[in-house]
């Protein structure tokens, strides 16, 4: 995947915490202009992978793709992010509950696929709702043989 500029603020802890990252983000990306829900897709970047380091020590990104220049402040950092080749699969999702599958899913067919990958650097891209339901991009990022 190519190299992409994103802005992001970093959230520690469980899942439900990341909802204040992701409104402190979007208030500086609407500030700054990121609006456009195609152009600007929001990400979630793993900084650790949760079965090695537990729900409480897990490291998330809230990002969102940057398209211009912007000025980062205390709370929101501008990254080069460099995906490299990765592992992708979209999925169309009701709910928050289904994540757990979709994740189990994708470790299944990188495992299935012989893929060898890593969980800290793996990410999620969210696009437009479609038929009221999530669309995600679940990406990991391929270990070079």
């Amino acid at each position: 995947m190519r190299p992409i500029t994103i802005a992001q603020v970093q959230h520690k802890g469980d899942f439900q915490g990341i909802g204040k990252a992701y409104s402190k983000l979007t208030k500086w990306a609407n500030q700054q202009g990121l609006t456009d829900k195609i152009k600007n897709k929001t990400l979630i970047v793993y900084k650790n992978d949760i079965n090695e380091v537990g729900i409480e020590n897990l490291e998330q990104g809230a990002s969102i793709i940057v398209d211009k220049v912007c000025e980062p402040n205390n709370e929101v950092s501008l990254i080069e992010f460099v995906p490299g080749k990765c592992a992708v699969r979209r999925y169309e999702l009701n709910s928050f509950f289904e994540f757990k599958d979709v994740w189990t899913d994708m470790k299944n067919y990188t495992n299935n696929h012989e893929l060898e990958f890593s969980m800290a650097g793996s990410f999620e891209v969210y696009h437009p709702k479609r038929n009221n339901k999530t669309v995600v991009d679940i990406c990991i990022p391929l270990k070079k043989n």
